[in-house]
């Protein structure tokens, strides 16, 4: 089966960028148009280059221009694409006033000329000129080579009363929305009229972790690491559904590295690596931390600076979190303390309340036969089996009876759903005097006993990734001590070895610890399995292995006002500038996420008929509220004191609000946003104070 090429005008800009990122991902070969200026502004797309030596390279770039009808020509019968997206226009509002025919001519007859593109290229596509016509209206989209996506604009609406969808009359209230309406209804003519495919996509203001992920989590008062998915509700075979969304009920709340914040939604979505439709999932690995999330997942850098985490690399410095204090809420004797260390540690449980425990040193069994008439009143028999690891080896074991009601209770407390060790929710809210009784009884089976470090306890491995993250837990609560992870990779399995440092903070050599943020490698994993996320009141979470942190990229011109804000707000940060200029603060819009909207944008091309669908988050937000938030994100208090009104930024003729009606394409394209408002202008701020850091 072939790959799908696609052609994107204005491969460039913010959309045309996260469009090549999408079908990229989904296996298309993507041509991009890149119109040749005085300066070749590639900044958004460099992340995608490939070399042009490179035989199986899936990314190509034309010189063109919308205003060159005969190089659009040349480019469609080169390419020969299954898909057109024209995202390019002049879409600077204000300036459009200034340079009006200029607006018409880029934006309106650029999508005319596009238009008469496809269709003579479909012509030509005829065996023979007696043959069938391919723009015959009886027999509408059977034989279309090429689909074609006009990137509409809600400004097209103008002054029309929100909410606005799909029916809503146009009345724009600039060349460039004029413009836009002219490109719409040529669109929908050549639909019409030729039977080309073609679709009107109007869009508003737009700007995962794996299963066994560890999260903390607070449930009535008691706190618990549990594996991500134990905490979505969804079920384990994909055949019965492969997205599932919830709405919390808001008695779960989940550690956000600060304080404890409630979970309003979380969802789970099936991934297949290979597939057309999988996301790349990636292993983040520091000294201080470990997580597997998803490239577009968003991770923060040091100064909680959001990037996604496909852009992390060997080097960068993470923002690291602390861990909830102990709640002291429940309690055990000393002897079942360490008894659950030393069955974590070395421990087996059936279901049916079968239990054994295996460890070739003949004073840890004696001591364990000990703990379990103390603990269990229970009574225990010597055995041997054959080793799983050495072949023809045998191993020692302590065979116990005489309790399994109590045996199956602890079944239940050790093991997570997917049979990985984990630590028993009594002790994670004991006292730290039960808290060591029970890393002694793991430590003695399982800890390193040689090593220089000054410390009772050196180091710990595992494959259990809840477990790891609950030892670090309570290593650090009882103990204080530094913790670093280094995790092992033997072909598909894993193995997490805790390393448990002396404390050398008044010694000489301290200067010679690495920083435990700084990123050591980031690696591709090829993961097949259920993806992950939290919708949190604070919008971010624990997640991983220590002390990480995740969040629940905008690429919008500087041109644009949510970009100048906060494009403006970095270089005040920075000591750059002092005051911002702005027009109109009343001005209300419906911002959305770029990529999400990028998204709806492939999923209309990929309907069984052509139609037109309006995109947007259905709130509406004022310019002055999103400055308040952006000056806040970025702790620059009071915004009057930099914010400056100039009236050369108000237009002639105002768009007073705009506001989605998109329950179409939540019906048909089962579509619908996921980020809120106050994330999009959290993630625009400090990608801009990011990116002004790289710049310098």
């Amino acid at each position: 089966m072939r790959n799908k090429t696609a052609l994107i005008f204005g491969i460039t800009g913010q959309d045309g960028s996260y469009l090549a990122e999408i079908l990229l991902k989904k296996g298309y070969i993507v041509h991009g148009v890149v119109r040749r200026a005085s300066t070749f502004n590639t900044a958004r797309i460099n992340h995608l280059y490939q070399d042009p030596h490179n035989e199986n390279r899936k990314l190509f770039l034309h010189h063109g221009d919308l205003a060159d009808a005969g190089t659009i020509r040349k480019i469609i019968n080169k390419v020969k694409p299954d898909e057109v997206y024209n995202l390019a226009a002049q879409s600077h509002v204000k300036v459009s006033f200034e340079i009006p025919e200029y607006t018409m001519d880029i934006t309106g007859n650029g999508a005319l000329r596009i238009l008469e593109a496809i269709r003579d290229f479909e012509r030509g596509q005829v065996p023979s000129k007696k043959g069938p016509d391919p723009f015959s209206k009886t027999d509408p989209f059977s034989k279309r080579r090429v689909k074609f996506y006009q990137a509409s604009s809600s400004e097209m609406f103008g002054a029309s009363p929100p909410p606005q969808n799909e029916n809503t009359p146009f009345v724009p209230q600039s060349p460039y929305g004029a413009a836009k309406v002219f490109a719409c209804n040529m669109t929908k003519l050549y639909r019409e009229a030729y039977g080309i495919f073609a679709i009107n996509g109007i869009l508003f203001n737009h700007e995962c972790l794996i299963e066994q992920t560890p999260v903390i989590i607070r449930k009535n008062g008691l706190v618990d690491i549990v594996a991500i998915e134990e905490i979505v509700p969804h079920r384990e075979n994909p055949r019965h559904g492969i997205k599932y969304s919830t709405i919390s009920n808001g008695a779960l709340e989940v550690w956000d590295g600060d304080k404890w914040t409630k979970i309003k939604m979380s969802t789970a979505t099936w991934n297949k690596a290979g597939s057309s439709k999988d996301k790349e999932v990636k292993t983040v690995i520091c000294r201080g931390g470990y997580y597997e999330a998803t490239a577009d997942h968003l991770s923060f850098l040091k100064n909680q600076i959001p990037v996604t985490t496909k852009k992390l690399k060997r080097g960068d410095k993470l923002e690291l979190k602390q861990l909830p204090d102990l709640t002291e809420k429940t309690t055990a004797t000393l002897e079942e303390a360490e008894f659950l260390g030393m069955m974590v540690a070395d421990g087996y449980i059936g279901s049916n309340g079968n239990g054994r425990f295996i460890n070739n040193s003949r004073k840890i069994r004696e001591r364990m036969a000990k703990l379990w008439e103390q603990v269990a009143a229970g009574y225990s028999r010597e055995d041997t089996h054959p080793s799983g690891f050495v072949k023809g080896r045998k191993v020692f074991s302590l065979e116990f009876n005489g309790n399994s009601k109590y045996l199956k209770m602890v079944w239940s407390e050790i093991y997570n759903q997917k049979l990985f060790k984990k630590i028993p929710l009594r002790i994670l809210n004991s006292n730290k005097d039960i808290i060591l009784a029970f890393i002694r009884g793991y430590n003695v089976c399982d800890g390193l006993k040689g090593g220089h470090q000054k410390t009772e306890f050196k180091s710990f491995t595992t494959n259990s990734q809840v477990l790891a993250s609950g030892l670090w837990y309570l290593i650090d609560k009882t103990l204080g001590l530094r913790i670093t992870i280094h995790p092992k990779f033997r072909k598909d399995k894993k193995y997490f070895h805790i390393n448990i440092n002396s404390d050398i903070r008044n010694q000489k050599s301290k200067h010679l610890q690495k920083d435990i943020s700084e990123i050591k490698s980031v690696k591709n994993y090829d993961y097949t399995g259920w993806l992950f996320d939290l919708e949190t009141e604070s919008s971010t979470f624990s997640a991983g292995i220590g002390l990480t942190w995740v969040h629940n990229s905008p690429r919008r011109g500087e041109t644009f006002v949510t970009r100048k804000i906060t494009r403006g707000i970095a270089r005040i940060k920075a000591g750059l500038d002092k005051k911002l200029y702005l027009g109109n603060l009343n001005a209300k819009r419906d911002w959305g996420y770029a990529p999400e909207f990028c998204e709806a944008m492939w999923l209309m091309m990929q309907q069984p008929k052509p139609d037109d669908y309006v995109i947007g988050t259905g709130e509406t937000h004022t310019v002055r509220e999103f400055v308040e938030l952006a000056f806040k994100e970025a702790g620059l208090g009071n915004w009057k004191k930099y914010v400056e009104i100039d009236p050369q930024y108000y237009r002639p003729a105002e768009v007073n609000i705009l506001v989605a009606d998109a329950r179409k394409a939540k019906k048909i394209l089962k579509w619908q946003p996921k980020t809120k408002f106050k994330d999009l202008v959290k993630i625009m701020v400090w990608n801009d104070i990011n990116n002004l850091k790289v710049e310098s």
